[in-house]
């Protein structure tokens, strides 16, 4: 080779459609220089990106929107929003047919609704709202923190932490019988916040004052006494206050803050390294670590601590008949409690303006082509194999489940009014033997075997590095000579998983005839309610972005379910996955209805009658949601672990700063293995990768 001539371009293979795989595609081809250094291919099973994040439109039913669950953005999701932005700006210019910028892919959403269990509600309902607004904190989606002036010095999460607790207070005014009191705790930790206790010319450990930690925990505790002390226990056990609803959930919030704050002065705030002491919280359950640091009985049951347990989908095998079954880790729901609450941007809450798969996976690929992207649809993954030293990955085989007619280039699109729009098949017509396949074919599900060819791709002759981007259950039947490495073998075998059900119910009558007490013209989402469907959400938004025709059938709002579902015991045949979610769900609605749409008691048990609805049950082994109960984070591996020296990972099932099953945890990892490629070639390149550290 000579001198002159540019080294050969890498070959980078990437398995999987999801979130992580599209991410690592996207920022490993990102920059010219990258390109030029990095040749990226990436193969999905199925007519569609977007892996547990697809939608589709059906045709045949006013191009509604069909989700695998609800999906919708929280706040802290830097590193996804950045993505966002980032693939907007690469799309060709003069590109149409998708949104073009996070305003116009999303809107805000600063309430939230948590449903209370209550024993004296006048309308008779078991359940009453608890709406938390939040504020708009000015701070823009994606907008990666620098280190703003009031984070400097110790202890910036704890800093934030007493000041919204003080907010939180001080918005309840004089009403709140122990507000003095309350200001007098929190003087008690303003020694830890002074700089000069951060400096390392004082003898503490880091400059940090010991006996000042010592005094506000005692102060802390003997605080919580007197907020309980404004209780009293009835004969069944129920605490009953002698404050009002308000003033009894301000009393919860702030027991909770409490027990935080004690936990993070005994386990955070002193550890030489605050990473390794939040991975040494995950072998302990969240609750139980909150009880430990003196939170009582009504904060461990409270309905914000149950959503945590249900946006996570936190149940063992998707038990919920006893909700305090849910089991999270400490150190990565802690950290979550951080980021929801006090590491938002804007709002904790972001709606997409279509479905997901129209809002982020077609602007994403139109990023890709123009990025040089090889994107192979219909490309299902049978066996990833190692060299036989076992060092690396030498050969991977592929099945392309289907070809098109005369070869000609996929167009994966259906337009609805004016979006390109992934549908909810295939387009059958563009495949050679479409009709026959129309019939047999399950493109997207593990036990399809549908094929046009199999074919392998080498070490050294297709490619250098291998991105695998299946989540644990799906990677167990095509890894298995990878599992005589204890490693792969040992996160295989401690990753923990759930099946999750999901409906949508498009109805003939708008929100605000349904009812809801918070804001009954546009509810807010709503979340720790009836198990197993314990999270709804308003979607009336989404009905400019579906074409239904015109009349008094049209729909007027749609609304969203979800929840966890125990896998059945036996699996062989599969059941009927639409039936049985459509089931769960007819027996669910008549509970939930009172509550939810109490104006809509006249419309029949189940409510009014649904123009239109979807169920699903998410059962294979690629759909399920990957949880992070104590113990299971400590057989994760990171990204860029190099287990084989050259396979990269990504997905939320990767072990990174702060992991847990989500959108942002899923492109963070795409980006730190992409980041780990890029590195060994071009080390000055470097992502800002927001690590969500506190």
């Amino acid at each position: 080779m000579s001198e002159n001539m540019p080294p050969a371009r890498k070959h980078v293979v990437i398995l999987g459609g999801g979130c992580g795989g599209v991410a690592a595609a996207f920022w490993l081809s990102s920059t010219p220089a990258l390109r030029e250094r990095f040749h990226v291919t990436l193969y999905t099973r199925g007519w569609r990106l977007g892996g547990k994040g697809a939608s589709g439109r059906k045709a045949d039913a006013g191009q509604r929107i069909e989700e695998h669950g609800l999906h919708i953005w929280l706040g802290f999701y830097n590193n996804a929003f950045r993505t966002m932005q980032a693939a907007f700006a690469a799309m060709p210019p003069g590109t149409t047919g998708t949104f073009t910028s996070i305003a116009d892919a999303f809107s805000p959403e600063r309430t939230v609704v948590f449903m209370e269990k209550s024993t004296s509600n006048k309308n008779g309902s078991a359940y009453l709202p608890w709406a938390i607004p939040f504020p708009d904190n000015g701070l823009q989606p994606g907008q990666i923190r620098t280190g703003a002036a009031e984070e400097h010095g110790p202890h910036p999460a704890l800093r934030k932490l007493v000041r919204a607790l003080t907010d939180y207070a001080d918005s309840h005014g004089a009403a709140f019988p122990l507000a003095e009191e309350f200001v007098q705790l929190t003087a008690t930790l303003e020694p830890l916040f002074t700089p000069i206790h951060f400096s390392h010319e004082n003898a503490n450990v880091l400059g940090q004052d010991r006996v000042a930690a010592k005094h506000a925990e005692a102060e802390l505790k003997r605080f919580q006494v007197t907020l309980t002390e404004h209780s009293k226990h009835t004969e069944a056990g129920i605490m009953k206050w002698s404050f009002p609803d308000d003033l009894r959930r301000l009393s919860i919030v702030l027991g909770w803050g409490i027990a935080i704050i004690i936990g993070y002065l005994r386990d955070i705030a002193f550890a030489r390294d605050k990473q390794k002491a939040y991975d040494a919280l995950n072998a302990q359950e969240f609750r139980d670590w909150l009880k430990q640091n003196h939170a009582w009985n009504e904060v461990l049951h409270c309905a914000p601590l149950q959503a945590l347990y249900d946006l996570a989908f936190a149940y063992p095998n998707g038990e919920t008949k006893n909700p305090m079954s849910g089991a999270l880790a400490a150190g990565v729901t802690l950290r979550l409690c951080q980021e929801l609450v006090l590491g938002y941007h804007g709002a904790p809450l972001w709606k997409m303006n279509a479905g997901m798969g129209d809002t982020i996976f077609t602007p994403l690929w139109d990023a890709l082509q123009a990025q040089g992207v090889d994107v192979k649809l219909f490309h299902a993954l049978e066996e990833v194999a190692p060299s036989d030293d076992g060092k690396s990955i030498a050969r991977v085989r592929l099945r392309q489940q289907a070809t098109t007619i005369d070869d000609k280039p996929y167009d994966p699109f259906v337009l609805v009014k004016g979006l390109r729009c992934w549908p909810s098949e295939p387009d059958w017509g563009q495949l050679k033997d479409g009709d026959i396949l129309k019939n047999t074919a399950h493109f997207e599900r593990t036990e399809d075997t549908t094929c046009a060819r199999r074919f392998n791709l080498t070490q050294g002759q297709d490619f250098d590095a291998v991105i695998l981007a299946l989540p644990p259950e799906a990677l167990k039947p095509v890894t298995p000579d990878l599992r005589r490495n204890a490693r792969w073998s040992g996160m295989l075998d401690g990753s923990a998983s759930v099946a999750t059900q999901a409906f949508q119910l498009w109805l003939d009558v708008p929100s605000k005839a349904l009812g809801f007490p918070v804001n009954p013209d546009n509810p807010p989402p709503t979340t720790a309610f009836i198990e197993p469907f314990a999270t709804w959400a308003d979607m009336s938004h989404l009905l400019p972005a579906e074409d239904w025709p015109a009349g008094p059938a049209s729909p007027q709002s749609i609304h969203y379910f979800c929840g966890p579902v125990p896998l059945p015991s036996n699996k062989n045949p599969p059941p009927n996955e639409e039936a049985w979610a459509e089931a769960d769900a007819n027996a669910w609605l008549p509970l939930a209805i009172p509550t939810l749409w109490p104006a809509s008691r006249g419309m029949g048990p189940s409510g009014p009658t649904p123009v239109s609805g979807f169920f699903r049950t998410n059962l294979d082994p690629s759909e399920l949601y990957v949880q992070a109960p104590p113990g299971s984070l400590a057989a994760r591996l990171a990204p860029d672990s190099m287990v084989f020296d050259n396979l990269y990972l990504a997905g939320d099932w990767t072990l990174l700063p702060f992991s847990g099953g989500s959108v942002e945890m899923a492109i963070g990892s795409g980006m730190v293995a992409a980041q780990a490629l890029a590195r060994t070639e071009l080390p000055e390149t470097s992502f800002p990768i927001d690590h969500h550290a506190s």
